[in-house]
């Protein structure tokens, strides 16, 4: 045969050879995630992941192999690559936002401090205010006040949401006791003659104007208290207010659900290559789930007492940062198959957690 006839046939041959074989890996991976095959789709996206760090979509792989993985340290890691290749935009944000709530799993809140600011910025055309409030709340359980002045001003002073923007200004009132200037965190939940609360004040404000306005404004403290009971029956506020629960826990547990987190040292993180890969190993191992986190014991005590008199069973572990103690407020012992169903009666019963995997 002339050999210029068989040039077809050998530019085909070429054309499948060269063609990238990584593609059909990940479109495998997805297909074994659908379909719920956790540890073969694990397998597969880490296995298209090594071979195509320079692919278009890197960072969307990432991220669908992290929400795959129930062992939080190999998830870290997962999503600390993706970051590496994430440029500015959705992709970057969700994997920042990712990388925060991990991080707070893991109980490392200088870190998920920092995510959540950098992901409040990673948006090109927008500024995510829900992501700094989480990073004005961490930096209030750090004690970072000035820091956390300084992002909870952003978002009451250029935010758009009235809800944020409100639970921004309890966050600063909170601030302001805090650093000692106790007049103008007053200032910021009543109204504009000064006399009665901030119409728009939820549960957390208005319990926190009480407290507040106990020592020096009677009157305005025990208005704020009829509309807790009026408008809260229900809520956490009104029973610790009217000595329903034993004591007081940490106001952060009141002033939202994102800031019950424990600050704690932490080793280095485990690389992809020291983690097994076998997510089964973990599946039925116990997990323990955190409600608080406080740098005074006493605070630690009187949360732990609330949750015992509402029927679970806590500890307090003492954690040290760069030479300070916290205490974190502990139910121990969670059986995976049975840690949806504790969270959910936490929630019922008006408080707050999260697992933590360590």
């Amino acid at each position: 045969m002339d050999s210029r006839a068989l040039f077809p046939f050998a530019f085909a041959f070429l054309i499948l050879v060269c063609a990238p074989t990584g593609a059909s890996d990940l479109e495998t991976a997805r297909t074994h995630g659908d379909k719920g095959e956790v540890r073969e789709a694990e397998s597969e996206y880490r296995g298209w992941l090594a071979e195509n760090g320079e692919d278009e979509s890197f960072v969307a792989a990432s991220l669908e192999l992290a929400s795959l993985l129930s062992y939080i340290p190999a998830k870290r890691d997962v999503l600390v690559a993706a970051l590496r290749s994430a440029t500015p935009g959705r992709e970057r944000h969700t994997t920042l936002r990712e990388l925060a709530v991990t991080s707070e799993q893991l109980g490392d809140l200088p870190s998920a401090q920092r995510y959540y600011r950098d992901a409040s910025f990673a948006l090109p055309d927008e500024k995510d205010f829900e992501s700094l409030l989480s990073s004005a709340l961490i930096s209030f359980e750090l004690a970072d006040y000035r820091n956390a002045e300084a992002q909870s001003r952003v978002i009451t002073e250029t935010g758009k949401s009235p809800s944020l923007q409100l639970r921004s200004e309890v966050l600063l009132s909170r601030i302001y006791v805090a650093t000692n200037r106790d007049e103008l965190a007053l200032s910021l939940l009543i109204d504009s003659a000064g006399e009665s609360p901030r119409e728009d004040l939820q549960a957390d404000g208005l319990f926190w104007l009480h407290r507040i306005a106990l020592g020096s404004r009677a009157a305005l403290a025990n208005e704020a208290l009829e509309l807790l009971q009026t408008r809260y029956p229900d809520s956490i506020e009104t029973a610790i207010a009217l000595d329903r629960a034993s004591r007081m826990p940490s106001p952060s547990l009141l002033l939202d659900a994102t800031i019950a987190r424990s600050p704690t040292s932490l080793a280095p993180a485990t690389t992809l290559s020291e983690v097994s890969t076998d997510s089964a190993v973990f599946e039925d191992q116990s997990t323990r789930v955190q409600t608080g986190s406080f740098s005074v014991r006493e605070n630690a005590e009187f949360a732990m007492a609330d949750l015992v008199a509402a029927g679970f069973r806590v500890s307090i572990e003492e954690r040290i940062v760069s030479g300070t103690s916290y205490y974190r407020v502990l139910i121990p012992e969670v059986a995976s198959d049975n840690l949806d169903r504790v969270l959910l009666e936490l929630r019922e019963k008006g408080f707050e957690g999260f697992p933590i995997y360590e």
